[in-house]
This record gives C-alpha cells, sequence and structure tokens, in this order.
C-alpha cells in the first residue's frame, strides 16, 4: 500500500512540475515564488484522489507490460482516456529490438475563439 502512495506522489510531482514549465514556457518568464506556491494549492486542490487511485489500478491490472502486446493495449487504454479528457491524442511509434513501440502524445485542445 505505502509504495502505491508514493508512485502517486511522484506522479503529482512529475504533473506538477510539467505544468509549471509549460506555464513559464508559454510567457517566456520565470514564475515568482508567490506564482509557484498559488500554482501548486490550485493545481493540488484540483486532485481527484479516487480518479488518480482507479488510474493507477487499472494499469496495475495489466501486469507487467514489459511485452509489446501489453504495451499496445495500454498505450490504446491511455489514449482513450486522454480523448475522454477532451485532448487530441495520437500513437507515436518507434523501432527497438526489431519490435514497433508506442508512446502517446497528447496534446490539450486550444479553446475556439469566438468570432464577432
Amino acid at each position: 500500500m505505502w509504495k502505491r502512495k508514493i508512485f502517486v506522489v511522484i506522479i503529482l510531482i512529475l504533473i506538477i512540475i510539467g505544468l509549471i514549465l509549460t506555464i513559464k514556457n508559454r510567457t517566456n518568464k520565470p514564475l515568482s515564488s508567490n506564482q509557484t506556491n498559488t500554482l501548486f494549492k490550485n493545481l493540488i486542490s484540483q486532485i481527484d484522489m479516487l480518479n488518480l487511485q482507479e488510474i493507477v489500478l487499472k494499469l496495475q491490472s495489466y501486469g507487467n507490460r514489459y511485452k509489446l502486446e501489453k504495451q499496445w493495449e495500454v498505450a490504446r487504454w491511455i489514449m482513450a482516456q486522454l480523448e475522454e479528457y477532451g485532448y487530441d491524442v495520437a500513437i507515436q511509434i518507434y523501432d527497438h529490438e526489431n519490435h514497433i513501440w508506442p508512446n502517446v502524445i497528447a496534446r490539450k485542445k486550444e479553446p475556439e475563439k469566438q468570432v464577432q
């Protein structure tokens, strides 16, 4: 159980760091410590721990994902989940040891601009 909690905390930290870097890259300005603290608080308040736990349990249900077939099953599941959240999603493939492996690439859709 404690391993799962550590895993969830690590994932959350990586997500938050990624969001901070994304925001910094969009503005090309470093975030102040107050902005960073506010951003962390807002992000943490939006985390749905039950949903996060369901995702971790679903990924665990695939077992060892070292096998090629499992990689593709998981990639398709992740792709479907991200599409449900409103992301543009694609599979990027790469060749490793004579096998084609998947990477899931997702981009947040830009809001449509209102024409006046």
